[in-house]
């Protein structure tokens, strides 16, 4: 093989191995949106809150002014939790909570079909609170030395 050939060969391998580069590299970027997208319309509150967006009506932060009654009960619920000394007080939070956020789903599902976005709104906020509470949760669990596995919103 000549000089030439050499090159054209070289070029050759360098355009094959650039195509397989690039098809790999958007490959993994598809994957990337792929995976993306199934988090996010695999959790309720995550696909809540990107239907609002989709729709027009995105949920910022501190946007919505939740009730007094509502906050207070937040606080005493978090107040609860970091005082837990026992298994049977926090799987009885746990419980309530859980029981909470699968009624707020149902809610959210059908104001969405109703088309009450601001409803729906509302709920996705008030969600937000309960799944801090069922993250703080999670940690009460781990401190006892045992895994919280049941949650509505996996």
């Amino acid at each position: 093989m000549g000089g030439i050939d050499v090159m054209l060969h070289m070029v050759q391998e360098y355009r094959q191995l650039f195509s397989t580069m690039k098809e790999k590299l958007y490959s993994q970027g598809q994957s990337a949106i792929v995976n993306k997208a199934y988090q996010t319309l695999q959790k309720p509150l995550n696909r809540g809150l990107y239907l609002l967006k989709l729709l027009g009506y995105p949920l910022e932060e501190d946007e919505i002014d939740m009730e007094e009654g509502f906050l207070t009960e937040i606080m005493e619920i978090n107040e609860q939790i970091s005082e837990i000394t026992d298994l049977s007080e926090i799987e009885a939070i746990a419980h309530q909570n859980s029981h909470i956020l699968q009624e707020m789903v149902t809610s959210v599902q059908l104001a969405f079909r109703e088309n009450r976005l601001e409803d729906a709104r509302i709920m996705l906020a008030k969600m937000i609170y309960y799944t801090n509470i069922e993250d703080k949760i999670k940690d009460a669990f781990l401190a006892l030395g045992k895994v919280y596995r049941h949650t509505v919103l996996d």
